[in-house]
């Protein structure tokens, strides 16, 4: 019996031990065979794990940082006080840099189609109903997001204008509302420099976006007409009043707007004008230095800062493509710019049907001896029609393509004893009147010496 037992013993040590290794050099030649394919999961496995390791990592520490510093909770937007309760409910971060609309084909409306899809039509309807343009360039838009959450939880500030945002949330439901900071107009802003060529290129970069040439043009009319008449090696100053915001973090001033333009000095060569921004019996004007309100016989342009596009003269035809002589002035201006009417006088033609090489356009008769037409116009402005007196410097039309034309512009005739002739060379448009003087000398005085003092950066 016991040799049996031996002999059993040994029979199963010896099976037990074959099936073992015979299993092993299954899984040795599978490893083998698949070697390298083996060894490339594993490595794949490996970094993916890395990955998201360093992910989770650099989310807990975003999330520590956001909630230890309100600041971060904003990063890049410094008027907190337009930001909705929510976002102080749980951490936000907005996109590293404002998204800037600069181009015709990014828009508010553009890119918060691409970003929300379908949901984005909710907002559109709000923003039509509070007349908002959204579809404007140059605008600037911030984005909130929740950490971690969906993108129907973020929400957006929209800049309308420099001190007007629009916060726009998505939950529970689109809504809209309109907010406007706290700013101080005080202390002035004071700058200025030589005219290399243009004057609105020597602004100071970070004043450009605030300063509106019509309103230097404005105050010096009839003085200087900037556009026809600036020269290089000019100089000039401006004093403002600046629109100041208050930082809550870090207490600082930003000049975010200009308030109203107070003086202007321009020196050309020898001559000296100034104008100073003055109040009297509830009308605010601009006086020269003399305390008088001038005016000319014909104001030089009849569209407020633009410049010309093609001189009166021989030419070649734009359209057509042979030279001729273009019986006009053509001045460069955006669809639906206000069109002025130079002087004073009775409208004789306004035509609105659109048809003929003029297209929609207003003539003036001015005296028996002067008479002045505005080709091209989109439309006439509400109540010009033959017979109706205008005066100078009131909208006759808006600026348009109308009749033949290769783009917005205004043709601007002048006829002289029925000739139609170049304005800039006629000595009428350089007759100056004056229109009236303030009655406080003194006291305009002593505001001129302050605004003076200024000027000179006393």
């Amino acid at each position: 019996m016991k040799n049996k037992k031996i002999r059993i013993r040994k029979k199963k040590i010896v099976l037990h031990s074959s099936n073992q290794n015979g299993k092993v050099r299954q899984y040795i030649d599978l490893l083998k065979r698949y070697k390298k394919p083996l060894i490339s999961a594993i490595t794949l496995f490996v970094l993916l794990g890395i990955l998201i390791a360093c992910y989770g990592l650099c989310q807990k520490k975003e999330e520590r940082s956001f909630k230890n510093s309100a600041s971060l909770k904003t990063a890049n937007f410094p008027y907190l006080e337009l930001l909705p309760p929510i976002a102080h409910s749980f951490p936000f971060y907005s996109a590293p840099k404002p998204h800037s609309f600069h181009r015709e084909d990014t828009n508010l409306k553009s890119f918060l189609k691409e970003y929300l899809g379908k949901e984005s039509d909710a907002v559109f309807i709000m923003l039509e109903n509070r007349k908002l343009a959204y579809s404007r360039t140059k605008q600037v838009l911030w984005r909130f997001s929740p950490v971690n959450h969906t993108k129907s939880e973020d929400f957006f500030i929209y800049r309308i204008a420099p001190d007007s945002f629009a916060l726009i949330t998505l939950l529970p439901e689109p809504e809209i509302d309109i907010k406007v900071l706290k700013t101080t107009l005080d202390p002035t802003v004071t700058f200025g420099d030589k005219i290399d060529r243009y004057l609105d290129d020597e602004f100071p970069e970070k004043y450009r976006d605030f300063i509106k040439m019509p309103k230097i043009q404005e105050a010096l009319n009839p003085q200087i007409d900037l556009h026809h008449d600036a020269k290089a090696n000019d100089k000039f100053r401006l004093v403002y009043e600046g629109k100041w915001y208050e930082n809550p973090i870090t207490g600082e001033n930003m000049l975010i707007d200009f308030g109203n333009l107070l003086a202007v000095y321009y020196k050309q060569k020898d001559k000296e004008i100034y104008a100073f921004r003055y109040e009297e019996n509830g009308e605010i004007k601009y006086f020269n230095k003399n305390g008088k309100k001038i005016k000319k016989r014909f104001s030089m342009s009849p569209v407020r800062y633009s410049r010309i596009s093609s001189k009166y003269g021989k030419r070649r035809h734009p359209i057509y493509g042979y030279h001729q002589k273009h019986l006009g002035t053509d001045y460069v201006a955006n669809l639906n710019q206000p069109v002025y009417a130079v002087g004073d006088g009775i409208v004789t033609i306004a035509k609105a049907n659109g048809k003929g090489n003029n297209g929609n356009y207003v003539k003036i008769k001015h005296d028996e001896r002067y008479q002045t037409q505005y080709l091209h116009l989109n439309k006439l402005a509400l109540g010009i029609e033959s017979g109706k007196y205008v005066k100078q410097n009131e909208i006759i039309g808006y600026a348009g393509t109308t009749g033949l034309s290769t783009g917005v512009h205004v043709c601007f005739r002048f006829w002289k004893d029925n000739q139609q002739v170049d304005h800039t060379k006629e000595a009428v448009f350089q007759d100056v009147q004056t229109a009236e003087q303030v009655e406080n000398m003194d006291d305009f005085t002593a505001h001129k010496n302050k605004l003076i003092d200024l000027l000179r950066n006393k």
